[in-house]
């Protein structure tokens, strides 16, 4: 993705020392200029003495404001880099460090107005509270002279808005879906982010997302931001906000939420796709009306072969009722990821396809009352037209309204994706034919159902599943789909990791069915066979025959090796290597080199011991041989292999062949010998 960038090599870093203080009060120890220098600022800053084309920070083809060139104590003062009715915004650079920043001002005449320097002051504390990399930071505020300024991280990548207009200026292309996801995602986590701290936007519009050269999204200007639950800053019925990308209840003036912002999200991402805004009029009056009460033209007849799936998210964000567009950011994330891995979205799904948003219900609902001048002139009329109408009214309207509902409702007999609208028709037909009706029984019933299944369904972790698990998602995911049919994405996601699952497994046990061919399994076998069988032992139910079966037998191998190490060990410790023992030894070797292979190091050194016992035992019977030779005995040949003679009987069985004729040949000889004597 391609996006204009600014003339300036600019080196964006945060100031060695962040200031957490905003305050703009005007007092001594914050007007640091001279009563010369304020009344000059009045006008234009004090200017450089350096020619414009030597500072970096002041290009040729830059934009200039009033202030551009100036020396303040703190900043030196560039280009400006943008304006609009309540600020200006310059790129400047720090004095002590050098640092690149942009610097957003408040004039003069709006920093002596106790309420707008307050807003500023808000904007910096609740920018710096959203803790997202897709928000622009404010470092620090401060003041000099009249001005009021607040210190921000420099966004070097231009504007969308920017973007959007050289697009249709130069006849270029839309935005793709891959981008427009890309954009959404990133300006999603930052609302996410600012949901998390009540914060609603109220502003969201191209030309508060910047961009940074590596095309990162930074959502800006904060200014007019509300915090749930405070106390508006504005009077009731003021509409704050851009017409072009304002919500229904924002054109009213009436209590806005994060839902607000979405709508804004949608406007913006509409106008990505097709290069043009949903509606188009001339005068703020014109355009909030349309929001209210016009459908947008779709996506898909503007931009054929376009992305249905996308087309949803954004018309669900354009609905006219809050009520009816993502509930949370989460959500919407949710959808926008799901459309970047393939998948259709899951919460933005219309009835039978009928991409709506609700124009003609708001027609019906506010059509006539919403345009706030025309108040005082019809509330006499509409009050007799509601006293005098409203029982025929309640008889009619309420009775269509709840065949109308059932209407639309009939398709929660059927097991079909569930509308997102559903669970509000429901709560209305409630409303209006009571809690004993069948059909609002019915569905409050499967509603519920539906929402538990969910529930199960999402909680569930998607690595690390064991057999137990497996089975009961797939017996929930069985229920599912007997209520809402198999098209769901939440089928969809599920279905895909069962099968991925189910191959694992199947593999694992091909793997592991060699063991039922094997009588004699190896420490080689054992290594390569145990990740497969912990692979099965995980995804099969506890009770597997096939796996206890394998289990015990890699389980056998793995204990006849331990008795076999712990047999051949005593080589080490032995003094005295008698021959039984190195038999002994050279059968447990032989088994051992079969199991665990000829390189075996420990298998290595204990042959090496048995191979010298053997050679020892060898040398002795071969020096005894002597004792063969005549038919008596010399004394010097007797008392010569005395030790040989001895060790060999320590070491020789006690029915050794050599050792009886030899202790025999010795006997008599001695007789002998004492008969000579």
């Amino acid at each position: 993705m391609s996006f204009p960038q600014k003339n300036n090599d600019i080196k964006n870093t945060s100031p060695e020392k962040e200031s957490a203080q905003f305050n703009f009060t005007n007092d001594e120890d914050t007007n640091i200029a001279t009563a010369e220098e304020q009344a000059q600022w009045k006008l234009q800053g004090k200017k450089f003495s350096l020619p414009i084309g030597e500072r970096q920070l002041l290009s040729d083809k830059g934009r200039k404001g009033p202030i551009s060139g100036a020396q303040w104590p703190t900043h030196d003062i560039g280009d400006l880099l943008g304006e609009g009715g309540m600020a200006a915004v310059y790129l400047a650079r720090r004095r002590d460090n050098g640092n690149f920043v942009a610097l957003k001002i408040l004039p003069a005449r709006l920093a002596e107005d106790p309420e707008s320097r307050k807003r500023f002051e808000r904007e910096a504390q609740l920018s710096q509270t959203i803790n997202s990399p897709h928000v622009v930071k404010v470092w620090s505020a401060g003041r000099y002279g009249p001005l009021c300024y607040l210190e921000m991280e420099c966004i070097d990548g231009g504007s969308l808005g920017d973007e959007i207009k050289r697009r249709k200026e130069t006849k270029d292309k839309p935005y793709t879906t891959e981008e427009v996801l890309e954009i959404a995602l990133q300006t999603g986590d930052a609302l996410l982010e600012a949901g998390k701290l009540n914060l609603v936007h109220r502003d969201i519009k191209p030309g508060n997302l910047m961009f940074t050269r590596e095309g990162q999204v930074k959502l800006a200007d904060f200014g007019i931001v509300k915090v749930l639950g405070e106390e508006a800053m504005t009077m009731a019925g003021t509409a704050m906000g851009t017409p072009t990308y304002m919500s229904p209840e924002q054109g009213r003036g009436d209590a806005v939420d994060a839902r607000a912002d979405y709508y804004s999200l949608g406007v913006v991402l509409y106008e990505l796709l097709t290069l043009k805004q949903p509606f188009e009029e001339s005068t703020a009056d014109a355009l909030i009306y349309q929001h209210h009460f016009v459908e947008p033209k779709l996506i898909s007849d503007l931009i054929p072969n376009s992305d249905e799936g996308l087309q949803a998210v954004i018309f669900t964000c354009l609905q006219k009722f809050p009520d009816r567009r993502y509930p949370d950011a989460a959500t919407l994330l949710r959808d926008l990821n799901l459309l970047k891995g393939g998948y259709p979205p899951e919460f933005a799904v219309f009835h039978k396809g009928r991409v709506k948003t609700g124009a003609d219900e708001a027609l019906a609902r506010h059509g006539g009352g919403w345009r706030r001048y025309w108040k005082q002139a019809l509330l006499g009329v509409a009050a007799l037209v509601l006293v005098v109408g409203l029982g025929v009214w309640w008889l009619l309207a309420s009775r269509a309204q709840a065949d109308s509902l059932r209407g639309r409702l009939t398709v929660l007999d059927t097991p079909q994706a569930i509308p997102i609208t559903a669970k509000v028709d429901v709560e209305r037909l409630r409303m209006l034919v009571g809690d004993s009706d069948s059909y609002v029984k019915r569905w409050r019933e499967k509603l519920a159902q539906v929402e538990q299944l969910t529930v199960q369904l999402n909680d569930q972790p998607t690595v690390a599943l064991d057999g137990a698990r497996i089975e009961a998602i797939q017996a929930a995911l069985t229920a599912y789909q007997e209520l809402c049919g198999s098209s769901e994405p939440l089928v969809t996601i599920w279905q895909a990791r069962l099968t991925d699952l189910a191959r694992e497994q199947r593999e694992a046990r091909q793997v592991l069915a060699e063991l039922d061919q094997q009588d004699l399994v190896t420490k080689a076998t054992v290594e390569r066979l145990a990740p497969a069988l912990a692979i099965a032992r995980r995804l099969a139910l506890a009770d597997d025959p096939d796996i206890k079966r394998w289990s015990e037998k890699l389980t056998a191998a793995q204990q006849r090796l331990a008795e076999l190490r712990l047999r051949l060990a005593t080589i080490d410790e032995l003094s005295v290597f008698t021959a039984a023992k190195q038999r002994s030894a050279r059968d447990d070797l032989a088994r051992w080199s079969v199991l665990m292979g000829p390189a075996d190091n420990d298998g290595i050194r204990w042959n090496a011991k048995v191979t010298a016992a053997e050679q020892q035992l060898a040398t002795l019977r071969q020096a005894l041989a002597q004792f063969d030779i005549g038919e008596v005995l010399p004394f010097n040949v007797i008392n010569g292999l005395s030790n040989e003679w001895k060790m060999f009987l320590a070491l020789a069985d006690t029915d050794d062949v050599d050792a009886l004729r030899w202790q025999r040949r010795l006997q008599m000889s001695q007789e002998q010998q004492d008969l000579l004597a």
